[in-house]
């Protein structure tokens, strides 16, 4: 995992050789082998998000539009002398938006919402027309204080997260205790999970288009990160993805934990749901082809 950890933060291009999922099922799974020993009297329940292919909400990703992205770097270069590539950084907020949307979520637990409302999709859509609805510096100011401030550290999700990325790396001993610990510590509502994924390029890249130099960020494992939030007196876990649920067929996955080597050939473009898809192809062949025999 250590390996790893360090191919995802430095951004250099390389094949896929591991086994991922386009789904947030396999973090859901070890969260809940996690917290739900059985030493616990009252199991939690895990809610994180389920691709649909009929829903019609828009990522809190989305924020930043093209549009309002020249008086977000004024703002970053002006209000907070950010000296660094601002359009680096404003490609890179997964994780300020994932402290947003979990703050938005505890927000909607502690204002009483009733169980059958409290739906992450609905939750997502809150909190980005919210976002939209401020002026351009109020919402620089809730999503990008805190990162600007404390960038690269899990400090910024409250005074009780401390260490670093790995500390909270999903797969990780250290983080499963990390999660144990929060989840009956009073004083934590909310903490970052840093997840590994690998992002697809469109294409079959040879040795020298990988070795090429290039800032797009394509065609390497990447750190992504999810808040969790912990609904206690319900005894709920709620995964709060900027992204919302992974679109099958999209240009990432996660890599599967524990790691495994896939078993086919590695590559930057053929992402497992395009192997499913062959898979599935394959099958459906075979039915047909034995529909034909006499």
């Amino acid at each position: 995992m250590d390996l790893l950890f360090e191919q995802s933060i430095s951004r250099l291009r390389q094949k896929c050789n591991l086994r991922t999922l386009y789904s947030h099922d396999n973090l859901a799974e070890w969260l809940n082998n996690s917290l739900n020993t059985r030493d616990n009297d009252i199991p939690w329940q895990i809610i994180s998000p389920k691709y649909c292919v009929d829903s019609v909400t828009s990522a809190l990703s989305t924020w930043p539009q093209e549009e309002i992205k020249p008086r977000l770097i004024n703002w970053l270069q002006n209000e907070k002398q950010y000296v660094g590539d601002v359009n680096d950084f404003l490609d890179g907020l997964c994780e300020p938006l994932a402290l947003y949307f979990s703050k938005s979520i505890l927000s909607f637990l502690k204002n009483g919402r009733k169980e059958t409302q409290l739906n992450l999709d609905e939750m997502m859509e809150s909190a980005l027309k919210k976002l939209m609805d401020y002026s351009i510096s109020d919402a620089a100011g809730i999503v990008l204080n805190d990162f600007v401030s404390n960038p690269n550290d899990p400090h910024m999700w409250g005074p009780n997260i401390n260490g670093n990325y790995t500390d909270y790396l999903f797969g990780k001993g250290e983080t499963r205790d990390n999660v144990k610990s929060n989840a009956e510590n009073p004083m934590v509502d909310i903490m970052p999970i840093y997840m590994i994924n690998y992002i697809f390029d469109c294409d079959e890249l040879d040795e020298e288009d990988i070795n090429m130099i290039n800032p797009e960020e394509t065609a390497q494992y990447s750190l992504h990160v999810v808040g969790l939030v912990f609904d206690k007196p319900n005894r709920r876990v709620y995964v709060a993805d900027a992204n919302g649920p992974v679109i099958p067929g999209g240009n990432y996955e996660f890599v599967e934990i524990p790691c495994k080597k896939r078993k086919a050939k590695e590559s930057t473009c053929v992402s497992r749901h395009d192997l499913d898809l062959r898979l599935l192809a394959a099958g459906n062949a075979l039915k047909r082809k034995r529909a034909l025999e006499p």
